[in-house]
This record gives structure tokens, sequence and C-alpha cells, in this order.
């Protein structure tokens, strides 16, 4: 759902918090997943408003959507 509200402009600003932990795998779902063949291009551009580091070492990240989404 992120991935669709994201790539039709209906998202202007994320917040992200990060952990200091490293995981993956094959299959493994992202924040902005998009039903369907991977786009060729990125649902959109942002733009960093600020960075706040957190107890623990978490990163708080709050961006800004800029411009038309990229198709």
């Amino acid at each position: 759902m992120n991935g669709s509200a994201l790539r039709d402009g209906l998202i202007d600003e994320i917040s992200h918090l990060t952990g200091p932990v490293a995981n993956g795998g094959q299959k493994i779902q992202t924040m902005f997943d998009i039903p369907g063949d991977a786009p060729t291009k990125a649902s959109a551009s942002l733009r960093l408003m600020s960075l706040k580091k957190m107890p623990g070492g978490v990163l708080w990240a709050k961006y800004k959507v800029v411009g038309k989404p990229l198709t």
C-alpha cells in the first residue's frame, strides 16, 4: 500500500526510523513495495529535512517528497 500511495503522489512527507541492526534475505519486502513488476525508476525523489540521533543508535530521518512521482 505504501508504494502505491507514494507512486500516486499521495504522500508528502516520510518519517523513517533506522535501528542499528542488519537483516536481509531473498524475497524481503521493502517499505514501498508496489504490486507487479519492479519499476524501472524510483517512485519519487526525497529531500532530507532533518536527521536526529536517538538513544541506542537509532536514527530518525524526516524527508520531504519533492516534485512529481517519477514514472
